[in-house]
């Protein structure tokens, strides 16, 4: 995941091995996990100040925080 132009964090899908560590670590339950075809975890707003807990998380580095507002 990385943050989008909007601010948003991004999951990239290629890095993303679906261990859901992101899903565990972040303190808001924003970050839910998504089934269809490959695990992966969607709807990560930020959690506040600082890095975000679920890009902190990730094993594989498939989260970032990118431009926006991170």
């Amino acid at each position: 995941m990385h943050i989008d132009e909007l601010g948003h964090i991004v999951n990239d899908e290629v890095k993303c091995i679906g261990c859901f560590s992101c899903v565990v670590a972040c303190p808001n339950g924003a970050v839910r996990p998504y089934t269809d075809q490959k695990r992966f975890a969607l709807k990560c707003d930020l959690c506040g100040d600082g890095e975000a807990a679920c890009v902190a998380a990730c094993p594989n580095r498939a989260l970032t925080v990118e431009g926006g507002n991170g």
